[in-house]
């Protein structure tokens, strides 16, 4: 008896124990949290306001403590703030405040680079992992889940919603978030399994999930329990939580578009012509791609597919299709195509193009307002077996010289009937790339609106019909007869080592001189560095030299410059530097008999033939009202590994973008790539630099005519020192010419050695300040030259991090593009808008 009240006591006193063990073991645990904002954080009516670099919350449980073990967290992300991710972390409750020191980090987001020559040193990069902190993954806004291990403090943690901001950026995330219905469940191992094997093994098709549940099993019977364990919640977490990746931007992009669009106040509803070209897919690719069609949420359409397509599919699916009136299949290679197209445009795809089901749609908006001559979008290329995305394609507003090097806007391009229907029977044979080139090129001289939707309106698949050989682009030998038959009767157009890329000179030579003005004060080494790099590079006969002396006082520098003025122009200036006030003065006392102006920075180095006359090639043309260069820094460059004057350094300037900052130049510090000169580029997310429209460009090297000079009124005076050279660009753009950065002509700008790099302090406020005034609306609308989808706050080429729709877009419309003469007219066309 006694022995049984013994027993009885025992399992008294170890019963409960046991029972709390065994529910920690097999069962669940949902706990109520409150969330309280510290640090960085305010409270708002609905959610938090981040008031400074790094917001944080703290994280309590009210219905008892967490306790070591899995976790699923899980809520609504919500974020009013531009360019941002959520980048969580979890640290303990006495976690003492630490701001980064600068790290070594990827200088691009999205990129595939690994060399350590490739990455930069940032202020505002991610630190290391942190002893007793969980980094979570980073995601867009929307409903979002994270599978940890916790083992920190069993009262609570905080929780820094953007840690730090990682990846780049350098502005913090101020204003509004939320983290709406905020849950935290305790998973026993009973319920995790469950979870896992159902999230991490059997989620997607079941070949893989067999290889998947194969693996698993090896790691238990190989590794043991614990690291197949590990390896599972591993794959579970990237499954319910992916990686942030192109294939996740376009995914959210999809999600935030607006699920109506405003009506269009037109009553027209334009037909649109779709020419489907296949010679380089299967019939399964062919299927998918007429799908695409077929399912268009708009529905003024006709398809007409080729014979070689035709011949692709089987009799059944060609049945199927036939019960769509607007599917019409041609039945030989010499039909008549061009009386079979009555769509007011017309657009040329291959099987490797699948639009979107809102894309024509969007079209069809974008011609009721606007009615434009062409109109494109963007595209995303993607994996034929993955169907992952591999490369945005995010173009900007319509350049000629950037559609003759590289046919920019691709297949899918929408071109008015009435344009290019009488050149259809001279090209129709072709395939769809050249095709499409074709038809646009030959478009160009009666273009008088070009118009853009900066939105990623198709695919292309990687595998199919890509531009990867050079018989994708049409043969040079048409292009340069259009040349000659539009007003180029000397052009030339030659091949590179880029298959896609091709080279352009408009131009013979010319006998006439340009004038290269060249201010200087002291700073021997440099001014000496500069002329003698031009004369190493230029022919003598092409150039006179300017040199503007501003009250220089070193002995030295004043001898080399009295030595100068025996073969070359040396004007005395003196006075306070303004930058647009020396230049001007040089004009005025040179006179306007040179054939073009050429204003260099006495810190500019040239460093290999054929830039000069490059320049000059295309400034002699009427529609070209300025031309700049492309500028590299000089540190990045070792000449003994450059034999071929490839320079592949860092990119100081390749044009001006406007809104980034107030101006800032395209691509900055990104790796520069000849693209005239090597046949692929190591980052395939960067675009290739060639010729192209821009904005504006940097005077430390820009060319114009005196004609186009005097028109403008030179450099604007008040602006002393800074954004002189952006605002005479886009005076000379309103008169209706080009801006053009001649990616052939590349030199070094040893900037670093004049006034510093690096600094985010602006040391020009009064300049920065006027220009602001002046051209506010123009900085706030954006860049029509700079994708709306890339970062705008980061001189860093990327795509911006939340991408949003806009219920009403933005488009990038050009008028007049083409090679046409716009005079000094003050009635011609404004720049593009």
């Amino acid at each position: 008896m006694n022995a049984f009240k013994d027993l009885a006591l025992r399992l008294k006193k170890f019963g409960k124990p046991i029972a709390l063990c065994l529910t920690q073991l097999f069962r669940s645990h949902k706990y109520s949290v409150v969330l309280s904002p510290r640090g960085d954080t305010k409270p708002a009516t609905e959610g938090f306001v981040s008031a400074a670099l790094d917001p944080k919350l703290i994280v309590r449980p009210t219905n008892g403590k967490f306790r070591p073990g899995w976790y699923l967290i899980s809520y609504h992300a919500k974020t009013g703030f531009p360019d941002s991710l959520f980048v969580p972390k979890i640290y303990p409750l006495d976690t003492v405040e630490k701001l980064p020191y600068p790290r070594v980090v990827p200088s691009n987001f999205g990129s595939q680079r690994d060399s350590i020559a490739q990455v930069r040193f940032q202020p505002d990069a991610r630190p290391p992992q942190e002893k007793n902190t969980i980094n979570l993954r980073a995601h867009y806004s929307g409903l979002t889940s994270h599978l940890i291990f916790y083992d920190l403090s069993a009262e609570g943690f905080r929780f820094d919603p953007f840690d730090l901001d990682y990846p780049l950026t350098r502005i913090p995330n101020l204003g509004w978030f939320d983290l709406e219905d905020f849950q935290i469940t305790h998973l026993s191992l009973r319920s995790l399994l469950p979870f896992c094997i159902r999230k991490g093994i059997f989620e997607g098709k079941w070949i893989q999930s067999i290889n998947r549940l194969a693996t698993l099993g090896a790691l238990w019977v190989r590794k043991g329990s614990r690291v197949a364990l590990r390896w599972l919640t591993h794959r579970t977490y990237r499954r319910i939580q992916p990686h942030i990746s192109l294939t996740r931007w376009v995914e959210f992009l999809r999600s935030t578009r607006p699920e109506k669009y405003p009506p269009s106040k037109s009553s027209h509803k334009p037909l649109i012509t779709i020419l489907l070209k296949s010679e380089y897919c299967d019939s399964k690719a062919l299927y998918r791609s007429i799908q695409c069609i077929a399912e268009q949420s708009y529905p003024n359409w006709e398809l007409l597919i080729t014979v070689e397509a035709a011949a692709k599919l089987s009799k059944l699916r060609r049945l199927i299709w036939n019960r769509d009136s607007r599917i019409k299949w041609l039945h030989g290679a010499h039909d008549n195509l061009a009386g079979k197209i009555k769509g007011d445009y017309v657009c040329v795809v291959d099987p490797a193009i699948r639009f979107e089901n809102y894309a024509l749609s969007q079209y069809a908006i974008a011609i009721s307002v606007h009615q434009p001559d062409i109109l494109y979008s963007d595209e995303a290329v993607i994996s034929a077996n993955t169907g992952r995305v591999q490369n945005l394609i995010l173009r900007p507003a319509f350049s000629v010289d950037y559609f003759l090097a590289t046919a920019f806007t691709g297949l899918g391009t929408l071109i008015k009937t009435s344009l290019m229907i009488n050149q259809i029977p001279r090209y129709q044979e072709k395939s769809g790339y050249p095709l499409s080139e074709a038809l646009i090129l030959t478009s160009i001289p009666n273009i008088k609106k070009a118009l853009h939707i900066p939105d990623v309106l198709q695919l292309r698949v990687s595998s199919y019909g890509a531009q990867t050989q050079r018989d994708q682009r049409l043969d040079k030998t048409e292009i340069q007869k259009f040349l000659a038959q539009i007003g180029f009767p000397q052009a030339r157009v030659t091949d590179t080592k880029n298959p896609d890329l091709y080279a352009f000179k408009f131009s013979g030579p010319t006998s006439e001189k340009t004038a290269i003005i060249i201010p200087t004060k002291n700073n021997l080494a440099l001014i000496r560095q500069a002329v003698q790099s031009i004369r190493d590079t230029v022919p003598q006969n092409l150039y006179d030299l300017v040199i503007v002396d501003h009250e220089s006082t070193d002995s030295d520098c004043k001898s080399y410059l009295n030595a100068l003025a025996n073969e070359h122009i040396v004007l005395p200036y003196k006075g306070e530097f303004n930058f647009s006030t020396i230049n001007n003065f040089a004009v005025e006392n040179i006179g306007d008999h040179y054939e073009s102006f050429l204003f260099l920075n006495n810190d500019v180095e040239a460093i290999r033939p054929g830039w000069l006359e490059s320049m000059r090639d295309k400034i002699v043309r009427s529609d070209v009202g300025i031309v700049g260069a492309v500028l590299l820094y000089p540190e990045e460059i070792d000449r003994t590994l450059d034999p071929e004057n490839k320079h592949h350094g860092l990119i100081q300037h390749a044009g001006v973008i406007l809104g980034i900052g107030v101006a800032e130049h395209y691509m900055k510090d990104e790796q520069f790539q000849d693209a005239y000169r090597d046949s692929h580029h190591p980052d395939r997310g960067l675009p290739p630099l060639v010729t192209r429209g821009f904005s504006a460009v940097t005077a430390a090297c820009l060319m114009t005519t005196p004609s186009v000079f005097n028109a403008v009124g030179g450099f604007d005076e008040s602006l002393a020192v800074a954004f002189g050279d952006v605002d005479l660009c886009l005076k000379v753009g309103n008169l209706g010419y080009k801006v053009l950065c001649d990616g052939e002509a590349v030199l070094i700008h040893h900037e670093s050695v004049t006034r510093g790099r690096g600094d985010d302090l602006d040391p020009h406020l009064n300049d920065s300040a006027e220009f602001e005034k002046r051209y506010g609306r123009d900085i706030k609308l954006g860049d029509p030259f700079y994708h709306p989808l890339l970062v705008q706050n980061n001189f860093r080429y990327r795509p911006i991090r939340s991408p949003l729709v806009a219920a009403d877009p933005v488009y990038r419309i050009v008028d007049n593009p083409g090679f046409i003469d716009p005079g000094l007219n003050p009635n011609t066309p404004d720049r593009p808008t």
